[in-house]
């Protein structure tokens, strides 16, 4: 059953560690199979606290999304996306296929 990792980042804290963030990032799915669903796209706050940016991942499985999130490579790389912004980050199973 697939998986999804959400970002929602709440709010930009320093924009040159999110660019650094995203130029290293790409390389910490080299043995990740993912597809990029939704990133810097238009969206629309229907209900709680604005938010700056939204992007959702997904995974074969829920145990390939936790293994992508808690590699050494991602951890590694996530360092500069915390100095950079302030985001929440969720995993969560998807439905099977009727």
């Amino acid at each position: 059953m697939v998986a999804y990792v959400i970002f929602i980042r709440e709010k930009k804290l320093n924009p040159e560690k999110l660019a650094e963030y995203k130029q290293g990032v790409g390389s910490t799915f080299k043995n990740h199979p993912t597809k990029l669903l939704a990133a810097n796209g238009p969206f629309e706050v229907l209900e709680g606290d604005p938010v700056d940016d939204v992007l959702i991942l997904e995974f074969p499985s829920y145990e390939a999304a936790s293994n992508w999130y808690h590699s050494p490579e991602y951890q590694e790389a996530s360092k500069t996306r915390l100095e950079g912004a302030a985001f929440q980050v969720y995993i969560t199973e998807g439905l099977g296929a009727k």
